[in-house]
C-alpha cells in the first residue's frame, strides 16, 4: 500500500513510496468520462460514459471526474484496497497551556503555551517539553522510565525555546 505520494507539475510526474515495491516514478495521465450513449462505463446515476484523455476547460461541467486531484486519480487507479501501509509512525500529541485567565481561544491563542507531551509509535519513546520559569528542575533533559514507558523530559525557561526544541524534535 502508499505511504507517500507526490505531483511533480512542471514534469508531469508521480512519485509514489509503496511499502512493498519502494519508491516509483510514472508519468500522470490525466482522464475524465464523457456522456456517451455507447460508452462503456456507467455513471453512479447509471449514465453510459466513455474515458477520455483530453478536453477543454470549458467542458468541465459536462464530464465525470475531471476534477480529481492527480494524486487521488492515481491512487484509485493503483489501489483497490482500503488496507493501510505499513512501516507508518504515528506521532501523538498533547499539548497544554495555562489556564489562569480562563478556558483558551483557540483562534487567538493568548495563553501561555506549557507542556507538550509527545509519543512516537515506531520508537514507543515519549518525549514531554515543559516550561518551568522559575528553574524548580535541576536538570534540563532527564530520561526515565515511568510504568514501563521510556520518557525523555525536556525543560525550559521559556516559551520560545520550548517551541524551537518541539519543532527540532519534530
Amino acid at each position: 500500500m502508499y505511504q507517500n505520494i507526490y505531483y511533480e507539475r512542471q514534469k508531469n510526474l508521480i512519485h509514489l513510496w509503496d511499502d512493498k515495491s519502494g519508491y516509483q516514478t510514472m508519468p500522470y495521465r490525466k482522464y475524465a468520462y464523457r456522456k456517451d450513449p455507447h460508452g462503456q462505463h456507467l455513471s453512479m446515476n447509471g449514465e453510459r460514459l466513455t474515458r477520455i484523455s483530453k478536453w477543454e476547460k470549458e467542458d468541465n461541467d459536462d464530464l465525470f471526474e475531471s476534477d480529481v486531484p492527480e494524486t487521488t486519480r492515481v491512487l484509485v487507479d493503483i489501489y483497490d484496497s482500503d488496507i493501510p501501509s505499513t512501516g507508518h509512525r504515528v506521532l501523538t500529541f498533547d499539548i497544554e497551556v495555562e489556564m489562569i485567565t480562563g478556558l483558551p481561544n483557540t483562534r487567538e491563542a493568548q495563553n501561555e503555551l506549557t507542556a507538550i507531551a509527545a509519543h512516537d509509535s515506531a520508537s514507543k519513546l515519549y518525549d514531554v517539553f515543559v516550561l518551568d520559569k522559575e528553574r524548580k528542575v535541576k536538570n534540563n533533559a532527564k530520561n526515565f522510565s515511568k510504568d514501563g514507558r521510556e520518557v525523555s523530559l525536556h525543560i525550559f525557561d521559556n516559551e520560545k525555546n520550548l517551541l524551537l526544541a518541539f519543532l527540532n524534535y519534530y
